[in-house]
């Protein structure tokens, strides 16, 4: 005997699915909406009716999705350092890299990314930034130094490494950040061979 279809399941699936894709749509436009703002106002200076009257959407709309402001803040920072992160882990597994920080490529890769995304990343990384993000940032990089350095300079004490990056990270974040605010008046290419050559004669430390 044939199989008989529930249809009234079938139905339920696509309404789902075009409920999930409207909710994924709506959300991008409030996190949208609310980095251009930043561009302009401090956190504590956007309201939920300003960002409303922004995304053109109503205030029932933003509490479906976010308790405040700080709430879509917070969850938009973590959004694009999952983004950032898998960007970073995607560059070092396809290089399989065992060499140090200062690839050329490797940056010049990870500096295109930011400018791809260059509406958040000016929105979290410009006037307003989000420090809680460029300590998580930072971290990111502390953690593939502590994987790498060890296996290319051996024979270092842990506080060698940690004296190398916090001194290499907090230059390469401010030159960049510098870049954003500067409305991105520097190229890429430019910065990426900056922070090459910085990196590479800081890399003398360890010999």
């Amino acid at each position: 005997m044939p199989k008989v279809k529930n249809k009234g399941n079938e139905m339920k699936v696509k309404r789902k699915k075009k409920e999930d894709q409207r909710s994924i749509l709506t959300k991008r436009l409030i996190k949208e909406s609310f980095a251009k703002l930043l561009k302009d106002y401090p956190c504590d200076k956007i309201s939920v009716s300003k960002l409303c009257e922004k995304a053109e959407i109503n205030r029932g709309t933003f509490y479906l999705y976010y308790k405040d402001i700080y709430d879509l803040r917070y969850r938009m920072a973590n959004d694009y350092l999952e983004d950032v992160k898998a960007s970073i882990f995607t560059l070092l597994n396809k290089k399989n890299v065992t060499s140090t920080l200062a690839d050329h490529e490797m940056i010049l890769e990870l500096l295109n990314y930011l400018y791809e995304n260059k509406l958040f990343t000016s929105a979290l990384l410009g006037n307003n930034f989000d420090k809680r993000l460029v300590d998580e940032i930072s971290n990111i990089g502390k953690s593939i130094v502590l994987l790498i350095y060890p296996n290319v300079f051996k024979n270092k004490e842990p506080y060698e490494y940690d004296n190398f990056y916090l001194y290499v990270s907090s230059g390469s974040i401010a030159l960049i950040i510098r870049r954003v605010r500067s409305n991105y008046k520097e190229s890429i290419e430019s910065l990426a061979t900056t922070l090459e050559r910085l990196i590479s004669s800081t890399i003398t430390y360890f010999k």
